[in-house]
């Protein structure tokens, strides 16, 4: 480069500059630099600081960003006031949150504007990160912002919306709903109503020789209800479990002039039924559901939609009324109140402020709460009826405030896992607490944000867990970081939102960012922005410097390590983001509230060992043993990636060898035990063995290799998983498929397993037993059972089980007492169950 060029580019800098400086300043909007110029001089700081997120380029961003929100409300005719735009500058925190955490800051000014003029000027700045968390969430939903001068906002909470309608008045023709409703108020039913609770003294115990134990002095007195019989109006639900009931409304409404016939049997669905109905009955009941429902709606009996959803305004101001509550000295302790605090960091608050809750809903639950400390985190577990909407909403149909789908009803009706964990996080939810639903494997649970006061951290933990821990658990919620949420509407049920989720570790990594700091949190996902606005040949080049400074910021923020990963397009590249990021989180490990290892870790490991096993492996065998010896290093579970690098670096025979040394340990350890692991080691083994086959080219090879494993599996075909699930290795069927075979049917395969346990229980009774491995046995026992669908193989099983155990139906365990009595093997009694049934 020549001095003239040199001077050229040092002018063209110093211009820049200038343009970074007027925008800083906060001028006019007519006298501010273009997005563009000032995007620019942005990028022009960020070069000169080698692509590493310093405080020169956070200052040239935020200068962007700033242009770009005066651009965007100029091109919109909108303007906003210079002391409210002063009052963002004013605090780094709020000016990093607004400018950096949405792609359009004009969108998050609006917003958070607008929820000044309803709070209030003193209740928006006292919690301005409330503000901010319901700002950036609603920019997000492209939920429109009124800035429409005006006072602050007067909540009112609509009570109950039905309009009883007079069923019998004069002068008009009643119609069919009116005498649906005649019917149920002009019949009564006599039924007990619990009216209160009395102590009674515990029942007397008595001695083997007929003398009456003395009490204990300390036992407190039992508690039992008093019970009242009371007359009054019939409900559909009593019509729907009666017969006789059923019968006498189809002649009124015959009577009528409305000849309607309903057919719900007898007590098939009554307020406690549990069991599904299937069928012409279910579709009966259905229709007579319909029919109540439509009638209790049309006649103001139930409301016929829901409640609307609150205004960002509305649920701000209600969840700030009710933190401002004051209860009574003991009761505020007693309470825990507040439960969480509304001026936490805006990052933990987006779940609280994006639920759509009514507020009617959320009022019933706080006063229940403010005024006799009811916290309701679980309901009436129902069982299969709740898996059908009519059948589960008929058993209990009644006049009620609330519609279906409100936590009210859910209360009142009960449910199972789903309508549980809806009950606690809408519970969670009503006081403040963010929360919400998550999935499992074949279960619903719940997730909440917890803050403890004496350390000041806060956390993201599960409840209601059934099928797995964190690594297993999807809040349903939306994602607030990084890309735009779409505006979902609120889906009929139990709030679950349509768009994609974001595993449990991505929920609790912003509690660990936010413990970590919230300055850096900003600074990091301001790193990301500009990383994001990297021109493509920049980023490819300078991309990882700026991801890499970001991390070392805040370690915690996944944003940056999603991408930092995204951008490592090699296997070395991979290994080299991963020490990186271990050396990140290390430096992080002293600070409270912020894991070294754990979930996240282990999240981002395998990630990497996914990635490394679809990239191309490096073609020189020097690259490949590097990277095999990482894989094995980092303890790696990824199969396809160690097949891969096993190939390159030891070659087919060796791999050949491993596999079916490996493939034979497998056989031998799933086999041996029941465990929830074997579901995931299974897997694992078939993907092995398939990223093994592909690396046969000779078909030939392939196959007779698959057949000779496949041999090894005969009569092993069958595990014992999760629950006792009765399971075919998904390893043997994947063999059987490579070997040209078929696998036998499953009355095959299963004798084979019950051949095992007979084997088994023959040992068991042969040797000194012990009582948890007998439980064992008679647990697979009976899982077997469940599984075998062939009623004479079952039988004949059964029955040879039973020559088995006869005589040995009770022991004594090596470590009993002489005198002990000898304990009954619970197989026994498994096994006389079997031949009892049908």
């Amino acid at each position: 480069m020549n001095n003239r060029t040199r001077c050229a580019g040092k002018a063209a800098f110093s211009s820049l500059a200038m343009v970074l400086l007027v925008t800083f300043a906060g001028v006019d909007q007519g006298q501010c630099a273009t997005p563009d110029e000032s995007k620019s001089a942005m990028l022009a700081v960020c070069a000169s600081e080698q692509h590493a997120f310093t405080p020169k380029v956070r200052q040239a961003f935020l200068a962007y960003a700033r242009s770009q929100a005066q651009a965007d409300l100029q091109a919109q005719g909108k303007s906003l006031p210079r002391d409210f735009l002063a009052w963002i500058d004013s605090d780094s925190e709020v000016a990093g949150s607004v400018y950096g955490a949405h792609d359009t800051p004009s969108q998050v000014l609006l917003q958070l504007y607008a929820l000044r003029l309803d709070l209030g000027k003193a209740r928006f700045e006292k919690y301005r990160q409330l503000a901010l968390a319901t700002a950036i969430v609603f920019a997000k939903r492209d939920f429109p912002a009124d800035i429409t001068p005006r006072a602050p906002l007067k909540l009112v909470i609509n009570g109950d919306p039905r309009e009883p309608i007079n069923t019998k008045e004069p002068g008009r023709k009643l119609d069919k709903n009116d005498h649906i409703i005649n019917f149920l108020n002009d019949n009564t039913i006599e039924e007990e109503v619990v009216v209160g609770h009395k102590e009674v003294a515990p029942a007397l115990q008595y001695d083997k020789r007929g003398i009456a134990i003395p009490a204990p002095k300390k036992r407190k007195p039992r508690k039992v209800p008093v019970i009242e019989k009371r007359k009054r109006s019939l409900y559909a639900c009593d019509v729907l479990a009666s017969k006789t009931l059923q019968a006498r409304f189809n002649a009124y409404m015959k009577s009528k002039g409305h000849p309607v016939e309903i057919d719900c049997g007898e007590r098939v669905v009554y307020w406690k039924s549990r069991d599904a109905v299937h069928g012409q009955q279910g579709k009966n009941i259905a229709a007579a559901y319909k029919l109540f429902r439509t009638a209790y709606e049309a006649k103001g009996l139930l409301p016929a939609r829901p409640d609307p959803a609150p205004s960002p305004a509305e649920r701000s101001i209600y969840m700030i009324l009710n933190c401002e509550h004051k209860f009574p000295v003991a009761a505020q302790a007693q309470r825990k109140w507040p439960r969480f605090p509304l001026t936490a960091p805006w990052p933990v608050l987006t779940l609280l402020v994006d639920d759509d809750q009514p507020l009617r809903e959320r009022e019933e639950r706080w006063v229940a709460f403010r005024d006799r400390g009811e916290f309701k985190t679980y309901g009436e577990y129902i069982g299969g009826i709740a898996q059908q909407y009519d059948m589960q909403s008929a058993r209990r149909l009644k006049p009620f405030p609330f519609t279906y789908h409100t936590i009210q009803m859910m209360l009142k009706d009960g449910g199972v896992c789903g309508t549980m964990a809806a009950i606690s996080a809408r519970s969670h939810i009503a006081l403040g607490i963010p929360a919400g639903q998550a999935i499992q494997p074949g279960h619903c649970a719940m997730v909440a944000f917890r803050y403890d006061p004496k350390r000041k951290l806060y956390a993201c933990k599960g409840g209601q867990y059934a099928t797995g821990g964190d690594e297993k658990t999807t809040p349903f919620a939306r994602w607030y970081f990084g890309d735009a949420a779409k505006n979902c509407p609120r889906r009929p049920g139990f709030g679950v939102q349509p768009n994609p989720r974001k595993p449990m570790v991505y929920h609790q990594s912003i509690t660990w960012a936010v413990n970590y700091g919230m300055a850096s949190f900003l600074d990091s996902t301001m790193a990301h922005r500009v990383y994001r606005l990297l021109d493509e040949a920049t980023r490819k080049a300078a991309g990882r410097k700026l991801l890499t400074s970001g991390l070392a910021i805040n370690p915690y923020n996944f944003l940056l390590t999603d991408a930092a990963q995204a951008a490592a397009g090699t296997p070395q590249e991979q290994m080299r983001f991963w020490r990186m990021f271990q050396a990140a989180l290390q430096a992080a490990g002293d600070k409270a509230g912020c894991p070294a290892d754990g979930l996240y870790s282990q999240t981002v490991k395998k990630r990497v060992f996914a990635s490394i096993a679809k990239l191309p492996a490096p073609k020189g065998k020097q690259a490949a043993k590097e990277v095999y010896a990482f894989l094995q290093a980092e303890k790696c579970d990824a199969p396809t990636a160690l097949v891969t690098y096993r190939l390159a670096v030891e070659g087919l025979p060796a791999l050949l060898a491993s596999t079916e040394s490996d493939y034979k340990k497998h056989l031998s350890s799933t086999r041996a035990k029941v465990s929830s692991e074997n579901d995931a080691a299974c897997n694992k083994m078939a993907a092995a063995l398939k990223a093994t086959a592909a690396s046969i080219t000779d078909k030939n090879q392939r196959k007779q290799w698959a057949l000779g494993l496949w041999k090894q599996s005969e009569g092993r075909e069958k595990y014992f998983g999760r629950w006792m699930r009765v399971a075919t290795d998904p390893a043997v069927a994947f063999l059987a498929r490579e070997a040209g075979q078929h696998l036998p049917k499953d009355p095959q395969l299963m004798q084979s397993l019950l051949d095992r346990l007979a084997a088994e229980l023959k040992e068991s009774v042969a040797s000194q037993r012990d009582i948890k491995r007998c439980r064992l046995l008679a647990a697979k026992i009976k899982a077997a059972a469940k599984h075998a669908k062939d009623p004479d193989q079952k039988r004949k099983w059964a029955q040879g089980l039973s020559k088995i155990i006869t005589g040995h139906e009770t022991f004594k365990p090596k470590t009993a007492r002489k005198n002990a009595r000898p304990l009954r093997d619970p197989c026994a009694d498994t096994i006389k169950e079997l031949l009892a049934s049908p």
